[in-house]
């Protein structure tokens, strides 16, 4: 590697790197820093950061990547342990008509780690810019925490996640109006949840949206400014302390130059929480007080009233994350605090990890705060319990309702009514209560999903249909171009949807695509009679969420 010496006055002392093809790779505990890469010659450059603990900073890039034979991304990130990317300068971008596949951070399949992104700028990413989606739904998967950064203008997305528990504070994100059409900034894909804090987002376009949530999803805004161009079928929940009046400028800490960010020359800024409140404690409301550490979802019923602590009462909606005798919400591996006045009548935990339970200070076991949610069945009633993810739809021959701890998120007329119920159901459980016979029981999934009948479990296929036709699902992960032909038809995934069109790239059991270090899942009846790809070296498939070899095809 060849690499000059330069300096800013008053600065760090960085080295300079031609851009020629390079890998670089960082591994466990390893630090790579203060580096200008010139990417004017025409060659490009990938820092591949793989291992624990590792961290990338002090980066500025000057210089289109219009190569693109030898890489996907600048920042190729495999976390593991607690991973750093800082201070990272990159704006020139890519050529928009020949890269369509080249991204700024990508983190693989394999991560499993927390990555910090902070202080970073990035713009004109000709692909999905900052793709942090490792792996689809493999658990465990990798969590991120993007924070003071400032990127726009890129192209698909500004920054696509899928962790449960990521986050995103104090940055700006945006589209100008002469920026990609083809565009939005935050989306949220798979099972995962995101949080935003102190955030600005604007496209100025409401085709191409601030926020995405696909299906399954669940993004919580809880505090800054956009301009409302919000969508997707997962759950976007807007707290009503977020404004309508998204700036564009760029927070402090973040590096203005490739020579700056080389130089460390910005001050590290790292996230304050958003709150310049004094520390003095809080009047604490009365009642018992019921502490969680750790991580969950969980829902608390009270018979009586109940109060979030105060300090975290500017991140909660009144009606839809608490109510006068409940709380409905999460804990990721850090703390709340609710205040009971009365007795607990249920604590609902799901998807739990290292969870503690205090009332008034001392440690409880959280089963004997729990019951299992059921309602009292009337006379004829039968009692049907799902667990697990999916999207049903039941037809009975009576009459259907919802048991009182679900009643409060369906509505009559809407979800429900007239003997059936069209609904959803995101890692947890749902039970009904229903007079007569059942139909029709059909849904999108029984990967994950159980079902019970009065307390036995039950196969979904013995009640009905389990989906589209019976339905079998094709995933690929990695880097191909693929042909597919089957039996019977195929469609492509939701998620997928918007980029392909019948007729072209798909139709009458036929599918001639390609994939660019990312993911693609299809969907099809009868018999994959045709399975062609130009290359398995980082291919992945799975037919129905179990791993296959080409030869199996």
């Amino acid at each position: 590697m060849t690499a000059a010496t330069g300096n800013v006055a008053g600065e760090e002392s960085y080295d300079v790197i031609k851009a020629r093809g390079q890998q670089i790779h960082v591994g466990d505990n390893e630090t790579f820093e203060n580096k200008l890469i010139d990417m004017s010659g025409g060659g490009d450059i990938s820092i591949r950061a793989r291992g624990e603990n590792w961290t990338v900073r002090n980066i500025g890039v000057k210089g289109r990547m219009q190569d693109g034979n030898s890489t996907t991304s600048l920042i190729m990130a495999e976390a593991h342990g607690d991973c750093l990317i800082e201070n990272v300068y990159y704006t020139d971008g890519a050529e928009r008509n020949q890269q369509l596949g080249f991204k700024f951070i990508f983190a693989p399949t394999q991560a499993t780690g927390h990555l910090t992104i902070r202080n970073c700028r990035w713009e004109n990413v000709c692909s999905t810019a900052c793709y942090l989606e490792p792996g689809g739904r493999v658990s465990p998967r990798m969590t991120a925490t993007v924070e003071n950064c400032y990127a726009g203008n890129n192209r698909i997305d500004t920054l696509r996640t899928n962790g449960k528990g990521d986050e995103v504070r104090n940055c700006v994100f945006f589209n100008t109006p002469d920026g990609d059409e083809v565009s939005r900034l935050i989306r949220t894909v798979n099972d995962g949840v995101l949080d935003i804090q102190d955030t600005h987002l604007q496209t100025h376009n409401s085709t191409y949206r601030c926020l995405v949530a696909g299906s399954d999803a669940t993004i919580n805004y809880r505090s800054g400014e956009w301009d409302g161009h919000g969508g997707g079928n997962g759950s976007l929940n807007v707290s009503s302390s977020v404004g309508s009046n998204p700036e564009k400028f760029v927070p402090a800490g973040v590096p203005t130059s490739p020579e700056d960010a080389a130089s460390g020359g910005s001050d590290t800024t790292e996230y304050d929480g958003g709150n310049d409140a004094d520390d003095e404690e809080s009047e604490r409301p009365p009642g018992t007080e019921l502490r969680l550490e750790g991580t969950a979802n969980y829902r608390i019923d009270v018979d009586g009233t109940i109060h979030p602590y105060p300090e975290f009462e500017q991140y909660l909606d009144y009606g839809e994350h608490y109510g006068d005798d409940w709380a409905d919400w999460y804990l990721g591996d850090s703390f709340t605090v609710w205040y009971i006045d009365g007795d607990i009548e249920n604590l609902s935990l799901e998807e739990t990890n290292a969870l503690t339970v205090y009332l008034d200070g001392e440690v409880v076991d959280p089963d004997s705060l729990s019951s299992d949610g059921s309602t009292e069945l009337d006379s004829g009633e039968t009692k049907l319990r799902m667990e697990g993810e999916a999207d049903y739809l039941i037809e009975v021959s009576g009459d259907i309702r919802p048991a009182d701890s679900i009643a409060q998120w369906v509505e009559e007329g809407e979800q429900y009514g007239d003997g059936v119920v069209d609904w959803y159901l995101t890692g947890s459980w749902t039970e009904w209560y229903y007079t007569g016979d059942i139909e029709r029981f059909e849904v999108n999934s029984t990967e994950d999903l159980q079902v019970y009948v009065d307390g036995d479990a039950v196969d979904p296929a013995h009640l009905g249909g389990t989906g589209r036709a019976n339905e079998s699902t094709l995933r690929l992960e990695g880097e191909t171009d693929y042909y597919v032909e089957v039996s019977g038809d195929i469609r492509p995934d939701e998620e997928l949807a918007q980029w392909v069109e019948e007729g072209e790239q798909y139709g009458d059991g036929v599918v001639d695509w390609y994939l660019t270090g990312s993911w693609t899942q299809w969907h099809y009846t009868g018999n994959i009679e045709t399975f062609e790809v130009s290359s398995t070296d980082d291919l992945r498939i799975f037919v129905d969420g179990i791993e296959v070899n080409t030869n199996s095809l």
